[in-house]
């Protein structure tokens, strides 16, 4: 119950400081980027039916968090208030990971971390004694996908982008 407090009570926060002289829609969508950004999209407001949430919590991995996450993906693309909500938040996620990925990297090793080759482990992650960790989120495994996709494409090599897509889309489908 405190997370789901902490969460209403950052949504209310969040909602209160980007409403200032913004119309009803306006504010709608904004309020849909913002319960996005904090991973807790209403299945009500989606029309997602029970028995759809009882079997997408059975298959899948926190599909609210997930359907969240690729939402507010999508979001980034609008217009208006929310779109720019998104694309704000993606923003900045995308800024502080590379800026702490850089800096906790950098601090322990004295180098640059790997912020270019996605087909390797290491791609934008921090060394941290043996083990490498990143500060991207739910969105790094989306990212690298991306990545690893481009990279490949770029060198001719269409089965290995498929393999690194649907890689993607399995990990994140559960038990499917």
């Amino acid at each position: 119950r405190l997370f789901e407090n902490f969460i209403f009570v950052g949504q209310t926060e969040l909602f209160k400081a980007a409403q200032a002289g913004k119309g009803m829609d306006d504010l709608i969508s904004l309020g849909s980027a913002i319960r996005k950004e904090l991973g807790v999209e209403s299945y009500a407001i989606l029309g997602v039916r029970p028995t759809q949430q009882t079997i997408e919590s059975l298959v899948a991995f926190a599909p609210r968090f997930y359907r969240a996450n690729l939402g507010l993906i999508a979001q980034a693309s609008t217009t208006g208030p929310g779109g720019a909500e998104a694309r704000r938040a993606i923003g900045s996620l995308l800024a502080g990971g590379i800026a702490t990925t850089i800096a906790v990297h950098w601090a322990l090793n004295r180098e640059m971390p790997n912020l270019t080759d996605s087909t390797k482990a290491d791609w934008l992650k921090a060394k941290v004694g043996d083990s490498y960790v990143h500060f991207f989120g739910p969105y790094y495994s989306w990212m690298r996908t991306v990545g690893r996709t481009g990279q490949y494409a770029v060198r001719g090599e269409a089965g290995a982008a498929a393999i690194a897509v649907g890689r993607q889309v399995k990990g994140k489908a559960g038990v499917l």
